[in-house]
């Protein structure tokens, strides 16, 4: 089995919106433009105020980073980086997109979807066909050049 631990709390905030004491806080929403540049969703750079969707979209560029070995959105400066993230426009036709399962760039679709409200929520992604995989399924592997699918992909919580 193989095993990916993401932490990054430094800035983590509860959108429940009320703090310890009770008293309400965010309101669901942050405001603040926190994080790491290149996993930055385009809603964290409109000033306009995001949500843990924002999750979703930093997920999608980690797993685009994975399969593909580079980051979806570049730029000469950090000016063309995030303008690059506010178009949104992924490139799945250039190498190794072709060698990629269509479950896998659907689900990369779906992640790095610009508008929050069109994005897939945690839930979805938790049941989309390429996260659950069977090794004995005849569907497409992570790769059309595998010859054999990976073990399904396991998610639990950090203790």
């Amino acid at each position: 089995a193989h095993t990916i631990k993401l932490a990054d709390f430094g800035s983590a905030a509860d959108l429940s919106g009320k703090d310890p004491s009770g008293k309400e806080r965010h309101h669901g929403f942050l405001w603040e433009a926190e994080g790491t540049a290149p996993y930055m969703a385009p809603e964290v750079l409109s000033g306009q105020g995001y949500d843990e969707m924002v999750d979703v979209w930093s997920l999608g560029v980690l797993l685009y980073v994975m399969l593909s070995g580079y980051a979806p959105f570049t730029g000469q400066d950090i000016g063309h980086l995030f303008l690059a993230i506010r178009r949104g426009r992924l490139d799945l036709k250039k190498e190794p997109w072709p060698c990629i399962s269509q479950d896998a760039k659907s689900l990369l679709k779906g992640m790095l979807q610009r508008n929050p409200y069109r994005r897939m929520k945690l839930r979805d992604l938790l049941i989309h066909p390429w996260l659950n995989m069977k090794k004995d399924s005849s569907s497409t592997s992570t790769t059309t050049s595998s010859s054999s699918s990976p073990s399904p992909v396991t998610f639990t919580a950090a203790t």
